[in-house]
């Protein structure tokens, strides 16, 4: 089976590599896009996911957590959209 991207889909084999195999398939289209950073690995997404999960379980509060993980979120934006959800006030 083929998927959008013309890659075999990853339908089999340990979870993790699947699941890794399918993030980089999804940020490749966000990249392809330009909503998402052209210097960013699957590797490197897959980290900052990780890091995300233990902020949020281990933060003091939700609002902590909250605004930590929108700062990786906005991060991970291309140059142009950061600046474009500015200007739109978003």
């Amino acid at each position: 089976m083929m998927s959008p991207d013309r890659r075999p889909a990853a339908s089999a084999g340990p979870p993790g590599v699947v699941a890794m195999a399918q993030l980089g398939a999804l940020l490749r289209r966000a990249q392809r896009a330009g909503a998402v950073r052209a210097d960013i690995r699957p590797g490197d997404l897959g980290a900052l996911i990780l890091g995300c999960l233990a902020l949020h379980r281990h933060a003091s509060d939700e609002d902590t957590a909250g605004r930590l993980i929108t700062v990786v979120r906005d991060g991970l934006r291309a140059p142009g959209v950061a600046a474009a959800r500015q200007s739109a006030g978003g």
